[in-house]
């Protein structure tokens, strides 16, 4: 019995397909995200919350503010702000109403979770093909941006983003153990940390795997320590103040 070999041409029939599906995977998956926000008249399902938040970091002068009045309240403004500080500043410097920010810029930031995933899959994956198959079931799976498109997704959609991006930097970090791997992922960390607490997790799991896998050595824990202790300092001026106004409750 012989082993079963390529068919001569195969390669070149399967090649353009798997160079062309990713961008196929960001059109489709990007219109499937951006067909829901542009259709609705209003940002979708919620973000009432942090629509107040944004109007009064603005009214602030973008000093952050102690509390927050949603409801007549005086809720601590401890949420993670960038999200808040995105939304506002795109609002601003556009020109454009605040409600077209929130029913738009999520599903924008969510679209571009699709080459994110991508590079991630690309990296992690032995083959190329298993990485076009991720890509194209990212795309199209509900549960990768239900909740991102939504109008409180100015602030989960750029915590996924940056989740994703943290992951795949630390994949590079602990595989490549280049300095600039270090500080993007870092950098990603940080921005996770200061979009959403949940998919801070996420990145810090996710993380947290690939140093129990890639970073068994003396090395990879120093690696690994200097990329909590960048993470916790480029997010500190957020946490930091937070604390010192309310406490670690």
């Amino acid at each position: 019995m012989t082993a079963a070999t390529t068919a001569p041409g195969s390669e070149t029939k399967t090649g353009p397909f798997l160079r062309l599906a990713p961008l196929l995977a960001l059109l489709a998956g990007g219109l499937l995200r951006l067909s829901f926000a542009w259709s609705a008249s209003f940002p979708l399902n919620d973000g009432g919350l942090f629509y107040l938040m944004v109007q009064e970091l603005r009214q602030a002068g973008y000093r952050l503010p102690s509390f927050t009045a949603y409801n007549g309240g005086q809720i601590p403004f401890a949420y993670p702000p960038l999200g808040l500080y995105l939304a506002g500043l795109v609002a601003d410097l556009g020109r454009w109403s605040l409600l077209d920010v929130f029913r738009l810029l999520p599903a924008v930031l969510s679209v571009a979770t699709i080459p994110a995933s991508y590079a991630l899959a690309r990296d992690v994956l032995p083959a190329r093909t298993a990485a076009v198959g991720a890509v194209l079931a990212f795309a199209f799976m509900p549960g990768s941006f239900a909740w991102q498109i939504m109008g409180g997704g100015v602030t989960r959609a750029p915590g996924m983003l940056l989740a994703t991006l943290a992951v795949q930097q630390a994949y590079r970090l602990y595989t490549r153990r280049s300095l600039h791997h270090l500080l993007a992922a870092a950098v990603c960390s940080a921005g996770a940390v200061l979009s959403h607490l949940a998919m801070a997790w996420a990145a810090a799991l996710g993380i947290a795997l690939l140093a129990l896998t890639l970073g068994r050595s003396r090395r990879g824990l120093v690696t690994s320590l200097l990329l909590v202790a960048g993470t916790l300092g480029l997010s500190s001026p957020w946490w930091a103040t937070v604390i010192a106004r309310h406490g670690l409750a």
